[in-house]
């Protein structure tokens, strides 16, 4: 006589879908989006670190426009506004710098090492805090 009992069905049980709709992914894409433009305004890099310092020549420019002396994308604001979401479905959502100007900008910068635009480490942690609201929720629908 064995000690183990076996069950084995042919059948999966449907629950429903726990796939994401295209409205959820959006909102997770505008948390990304809302997160990466905050810290970027702190002057805080993808490393959650400060940003590296400006050059003097450049701190000074700033200075006599009455900004910040800090890298916070905030000289004219215009890579900064340009910079959201790009497209979205129920499979991904897709976070970018729109219009020409700014994207040639933002390709320069980031050759030259200024690591000011991608998720933080602490920037993905809000993403998975709303991942993981989305999913619970998700799941409370499906079982009630």
């Amino acid at each position: 006589m064995s000690a183990t009992i076996r069950y084995k069905t042919t059948s999966v049980p449907k629950f429903g879908s726990l796939s994401f709709s295209a409205p959820q992914m959006r909102s997770l894409g505008v948390t990304l989006e809302n997160s990466m433009k905050e810290r970027i305004a702190r002057a805080v890099s993808v490393f959650d670190s400060p940003m590296a310092p400006l050059s003097e020549k450049y701190k000074r420019r700033k200075l006599r426009f009455h900004k910040q002396p800090v890298r916070d994308l905030n000289f004219s604001g215009q890579m900064l506004q340009s910079a959201g979401i790009i497209d979205f479905s129920k499979e991904q959502v897709t976070i970018g710098i729109q219009g020409a100007e700014a994207q040639k900008k933002a390709i320069l910068r980031i050759r030259q090492g200024d690591a000011f635009w991608g998720p933080s480490p602490l920037d993905g942690r809000k993403v998975d805090d709303q991942f993981l609201e989305i999913n619970r929720r998700n799941i409370d629908k499906v079982f009630k």
